[in-house]
C-alpha cells in the first residue's frame, strides 16, 4: 500500500473514531438527561404494575 493510501486510511479511521466517540457521549447525555428520567422511571415500573385490562390469563 502506498504512503498516501496509508495516510488516507489513518485519517478515515481517526474521523470514524471521533464520530463514534461523539455519538457515544451524545447518547450518554441523552439517556441521563433530566427530560428522559420520568419516561425511563415509568418504563422501569411496568413489570411491577398489575394488569389493568381485566383479562385473566393463566
Amino acid at each position: 500500500m502506498s504512503h498516501e493510501m496509508e495516510a488516507l486510511t489513518g485519517l478515515l479511521r481517526g474521523v470514524m473514531a471521533g464520530t463514534l466517540l461523539l455519538m457515544f457521549v451524545g447518547l450518554w447525555i441523552w439517556v441521563f438527561g433530566k427530560r428522559q428520567r420520568a419516561g425511563f422511571e415509568a418504563a422501569a415500573r411496568l413489570p411491577l404494575e398489575e394488569d389493568r385490562s381485566g383479562d385473566a390469563r393463566t
